[in-house]
């Protein structure tokens, strides 16, 4: 046993907090306690917890969440492809829904829609949305007729399309499509083959999409 300390219990440096208690650990080295458990507090420019797993065994294994304060996962600046990496850390991801709000450029219409609903899921500078609209006896209004969106798309001059489930405008329309402008939290409706927005006055209107942009 030569070369080896054992100890029961481990305290702070002011001798006030116990660190680790050694009688927690049962006979398979599981280690469970109703306290707060282990605190690391590292002050270098080095990582706080290093784990080598060299067996076959999963190097951290978890049953409940894993809760980041700041920061997040961090793959590294490498890639496989052929792009330039500008980002590695994955810090944040939310599933949420929004009410679509039904306007046009210059003046909005009146009325209520019956279904607005909207869902989306947001992994870091990727957002996903699905959504609903039927809005019928609405009136007046002026401009390209849009939708609100949860999240603003990047302005990096590119615009964004959405699947269109259903454009319905006093009736269906294979000439019509949703676009997404940088910079802006809506969707457009557009007219591809004279590539202009959707203008003109309608009563009843049903809007299915879907689709994937980034902010």
């Amino acid at each position: 046993m030569s070369g080896r300390i054992f100890l029961d219990e481990i305290y702070s440096k002011d001798g006030q907090n116990k660190v680790l208690d050694t009688k927690n650990f049962d006979a398979n080295n599981n280690f469970t306690t109703s306290n707060t458990g282990f605190r690391l507090n590292y002050q270098t420019a080095n990582a706080a917890l290093i784990i080598n797993q060299t067996g076959t065994g999963d190097a951290l294994s978890v049953n409940k969440n894993i809760k980041f304060s700041s920061g997040g996962i961090d793959f590294g600046t490498t890639t496989s492809g052929s792009g330039t990496v500008t980002g590695g850390v994955l810090d944040d991801y939310e599933e949420g829904s929004w009410t679509p709000v039904v306007v046009r450029s210059a003046v909005n219409p009146s009325g209520t829609p019956s279904t607005a609903i909207g869902y989306y899921t947001k992994i870091g500078n990727v957002v996903h949305v699905q959504g609903k609209i039927v809005l019928n006896g609405f009136s007046g209004g002026s401009g390209q007729w849009k939708c609100s969106l949860p999240f603003t798309h990047a302005s990096n001059g590119t615009k964004a399309g959405l699947d269109k489930g259903r454009i319905y405008m006093d009736g269906d329309s294979a000439d019509r499509q949703y676009r997404i402008s940088p910079g802006t939290n809506e969707i457009g409706l557009h007219i591809p083959s004279i590539d202009q927005g959707f203008n003109s006055n309608i009563t009843y209107l049903i809007w299915d999409f879907s689709g994937t942009y980034l902010i």
